[in-house]
């Protein structure tokens, strides 16, 4: 019984290894009518178009090389299909003749693998064959343009509260370092949205046109309180704001 299991066990992995994945009775769809599905159900997620865009060309490209390669439907592929298509990508260049960095490489292998996720949501196929399928090391670099804490006290130090701006920027600041806020939404922020007593600001149509909420601690709301009072009436004197 021991030895059938294993031999069981290791029939499963083999075969998820080497053989195409088992196809389910809905495989009887097209190339074409499959990518359609499958960029309607991106968008259906809530991924924004720049994505969307950026995943069409990628799908096309895997499409593309499958043909080539001999494989009339991407249901057919197998794992060491997709990894020849990975190994193939480290080769590709550009227009200009570079190679394909190591992070684009890595939104291909993404694509593929949602791509297949897709394809077994909709019971096209039976078993992933991207299961395993792994993509390039990116090395971490340091993040550029990122303020150091030391950094970010100075600017707030910086803002006079004492005068009416002063008082504003030093918020925006303290909202933007501390709160998350991007400066587009730091920019478009309305008082509507701004719950004190919760300490709580909802982001209305933020990255990605979704709305999300954010806090500040009880400083910022002192702050905020006394701008409001204070400050705001003085800077928005003569001017037709809500």
């Amino acid at each position: 019984m021991a030895r059938k299991r294993l031999r069981r066990k290791a029939g499963i992995v083999t075969g998820r290894k080497k053989g195409p994945p088992a196809l389910h009775r809905n495989s009887s769809s097209s190339p074409e009518e499959l990518k359609a599905s499958f960029i309607s159900d991106l968008r259906l997620h809530g991924y924004v178009n720049s994505t969307i865009r950026n995943r069409i060309v990628m799908i096309n490209r895997f499409f593309g090389w499958l043909q080539e390669g001999g494989i009339g439907h991407p249901a057919q592929a197998k794992l060491a299909d997709l990894e020849r298509f990975a190994l193939w990508l480290t080769q590709e260049r550009t227009y200009r003749g570079r190679r394909l960095k190591p992070s684009t490489i890595g939104e291909y292998i993404t694509t593929v693998r949602t791509f297949y996720r897709f394809l077994i949501s909709e019971g096209v196929i039976l078993t992933d064959p991207s299961d395993g399928l792994g993509g390039p090391r990116i090395p971490k670099k340091a993040i550029r343009g990122v303020l150091s804490v030391d950094e970010v006290w100075r600017l707030l130090d910086a803002a006079d509260c004492r005068e009416p701006a002063g008082l504003r920027d030093h918020i925006a600041i303290r909202l933007m370092a501390f709160s998350g806020l991007r400066s587009k939404e730091m920019v478009n922020l309305s008082l509507v949205s701004v719950d004190l007593a919760g300490r709580e600001i909802m982001v209305r149509q933020g990255k990605g046109k979704k709305d999300r909420m954010v806090f500040f601690d009880v400083l910022t709301r002192e702050k905020l309180a006394e701008y409001l009072v204070c400050s705001r009436p003085a800077l928005i004197k003569g001017k037709n704001i809500d």
